[in-house]
């Protein structure tokens, strides 16, 4: 699978995941699946919130990032796509507010210890590169 396939499976699995779990049902969003033939619908919420814990020095989050902001494109106001970067020294868009909220995560969940890792509705994080198919 070519790494704009896995990009988009993905962003349309990290979707349906959050999609799929949450209510109250209020709108319908269609997701393309990787076949162009077929398609799946979810019921959710008006606004998808995702965070997602990055850095400039991140490889894997550089190669993901172009199909989770063609994701947010394409359902536009039905999903927020949050980048957290952290004040390592190293990153050079890190802001206190970024790193306030990643303690938040670290926290609640001890096993954020790498890049990437998103937060889907304040659910248990997808952590590290092994999240991508």
């Amino acid at each position: 699978m070519g790494a704009r396939h896995r990009g988009q499976f993905l962003a349309g699995f990290l979707l349906f995941l959050v999609l799929l779990g949450s209510a109250p049902h209020a709108a319908a969003l269609r997701i393309d699946a990787l076949n162009e033939a077929e398609t799946v619908n979810v019921e959710g919420r008006t606004t998808v919130l995702v965070e997602e814990m990055t850095a400039t020095w991140c490889a894997t989050c550089a190669d993901i990032d172009p199909y989770l902001a063609e994701v947010a494109d394409r359902h536009g106001s039905r999903l927020a796509l949050v980048a957290l970067h952290p004040l390592d020294g190293q990153d050079g868009v890190a802001t206190n507010a970024s790193e306030a909220r990643l303690d938040r995560w670290r926290a609640v969940h001890e096993d954020l210890g790498q890049t990437p890792a998103f937060l889907v509705e304040g659910e248990a994080p997808l952590v590290g590169p092994e999240v991508w198919p």
